[in-house]
């Protein structure tokens, strides 16, 4: 099934956007190769321009208006028929932003998010919870790779999220244009398949992080912890963790049984809803593990004394006064999955 990859890195003033059109150039120029007619390549390169435009709406009518065609026709063909892969055009990308954005020191992010839609067509759309919206709504949802350094961030991969709504009515599917052998996969699923690839491309990176909808799955973080990836995974306060004394260890009752010496409260600085603050917990003494680990391959084997974990509360405001935090409410959070 064909689609669209582009990846803009985000952030920036919209006033800038004509100052990029000479990389928005390069860019094209790391796939244009993967279209066998020029027809479609000059559409490729129409609709990036139209993306990183200051359109209000952003569809097949106004990125066609924004490139200057009589109608979507010549962009809506280039998504839809021409024959191209759309997984090869994303490596194409992702080897760009490396070039450009490449940093030992960064952070992979796994989250989710919600499109809006009115219809019933478009692949994957069902009413479902979508994070865009903050409740349930009619729209598809899409999980997300993101690539964070100093310099800039961006996105490095994607999967369509299709509930069984979809995979099991294969006449549906086939109506949208998917393949009969796509089969269904959670979003925790297609959350360890792109950081795998990112491991396998070996994506420069230090740590890897995402929300309890992803750190609450044990398989998933022990995963990152046999890889020896670390990571910051949210998780909720009635998860259980491995620990030095018992296999399922209760996070709330961890963090309730640290000795007030060993924890340590840290402010993030100011969120979009609240204050960001942190407690930060050790067991019996053991060492912080360092703010700045060892890169990937330059790492001692797991498990070591030298690996310190640490446990994180983010304290969530206070229900009668919002800019104050409240010690009372949180989220727990584990370093590296593993408690010292």
């Amino acid at each position: 099934m064909a689609g669209f990859v582009v990846v803009v890195a985000m952030g920036g003033d919209l006033a800038d956007v004509r100052l990029w059109a000479r990389e928005l150039d390069a860019v094209h120029e790391r796939f244009v190769h993967r279209f066998s007619r020029s027809e479609p390549r000059e559409s490729a390169l129409a609709c990036m321009r139209g993306l990183i435009a200051p359109l209000q709406r952003k569809n097949g009518w106004t990125l066609a208006e924004e490139a200057g065609h009589a109608g979507p026709d010549r962009i809506q063909r280039m998504l839809n028929r021409i024959d191209w892969d759309a997984d090869e055009v994303l490596g194409d990308v992702r080897r760009y932003v490396v070039d450009n954005l490449g940093d030992p020191d960064a952070v992979l992010v796994v989250d989710d998010t919600g499109f809006l839609k009115k219809g019933t067509r478009s692949a994957g759309v069902r009413r479902q919870y979508s994070g865009t919206a903050g409740r349930t709504e009619n729209s598809q949802v899409g999980v997300f790779l993101a690539y964070a350094t100093d310099r800039g961030r961006t996105l490095i991969d994607r999967r369509l999220y299709l509930p069984t709504f979809w995979t099991d009515d294969r006449d549906r599917c086939r109506r949208a244009g998917i393949d009969d052998d796509v089969a269904f996969e959670t979003k925790v699923a297609m959350a360890k398949a792109m950081v795998r690839r990112a491991i396998t491309d070996k994506i420069p990176f230090r740590w890897m992080t995402a929300d309890a909808a992803y750190g609450f799955s044990k398989n998933r973080r022990s995963e990152l912890e046999r890889a020896d990836v670390f990571h910051v995974m949210a998780t909720t306060r009635h998860d259980t963790v491995v620990t030095r004394w018992a296999i399922d260890h209760s996070v709330h009752d961890l963090f309730n049984g640290l000795a007030r010496q060993k924890r340590k409260r840290r402010s993030c600085g100011s969120g979009a809803h609240s204050l960001a603050d942190l407690r930060l917990g050790t067991r019996r003494g053991a060492a912080l593990a360092p703010t700045r680990p060892p890169p990937l391959g330059d790492r001692p084997p797991q498990h070591q004394p030298a690996r310190g974990g640490l446990l994180l509360h983010r304290l969530l405001p206070c229900r009668d006064h919002p800019g104050r935090a409240d010690p009372h409410r949180g989220q727990p959070m584990g370093h590296r999955g593993m408690l010292p």
